[in-house]
């Protein structure tokens, strides 16, 4: 598409205690799920946005529930635009 540029690939640092420096629960439930935070990781990588991006995605107890709030978290996952 014209006058978008894809976001760079995220990349997972592991520190020495294995622990990643990445935290990808993107609705802030405490839980990594792949049919709600990783469901929209991908939707965000395929242009998807506003309710789009997290239409049914939003895991039970998500402190982060509106595109307003889930598409500026995702987006700090990717490293800054050189």
């Amino acid at each position: 598409t014209q006058g978008i540029t894809p976001p760079s690939p995220v990349t997972l640092t592991i520190t020495d205690d294995d622990t990643p420096s990445v935290n990808l629960d993107v609705d802030g439930n405490g839980d990594v799920e792949l049919l709600a935070d990783i469901l929209m990781i991908i939707r965000y990588a395929l242009f998807f946005r506003e309710e789009s991006l997290i239409s049914g995605a939003i895991g039970l107890g998500a402190t982060r529930t509106t595109h307003q709030e889930i598409d500026p978290y995702i987006k700090s996952l990717y490293p800054p635009s050189q």
